[in-house]
């Protein structure tokens, strides 16, 4: 919750041969929020675009709400539930998982 100021972040892994950027990559600034993990931000508005770690090379944790286009998906799960706010409600009957999915995604 710190790190986005929110209740929550939507994101998704992808692919990094797999993304690239029609413009303005000249505007993307990264730096290291801990060691080995890398937050990228737009210089001019500040927005968050992508995260990554070294110990997952080639893939981006993408922040989806940065995104003009419709994914054409939907969410599929709630993670790190057991460290979400307390004046937040989740409402849908999506999986919920304390932590992460899988015990080995540092995001």
């Amino acid at each position: 919750r710190r790190a986005h100021g929110s209740a929550f972040s939507a994101s998704a892994p992808v692919q990094k041969v797999r993304f690239r950027f029609l413009s303005g990559e000249e505007q993307v600034n990264e730096f290291e929020s801990r060691p080995g993990k890398y937050r990228a931000f737009c210089r001019r508005c500040g927005s968050q675009l992508y995260s990554r770690v070294d110990a997952i090379p080639g893939i981006l944790r993408l922040r989806v709400g940065s995104l003009n286009e419709p994914l054409g998906k939907g969410p599929a799960q709630h993670v790190y539930v057991g460290s979400k706010s307390d004046w937040f409600t989740i409402t849908d009957d999506l999986p919920q998982f304390e932590k992460t999915e899988r015990t080995n995604d540092p995001h």
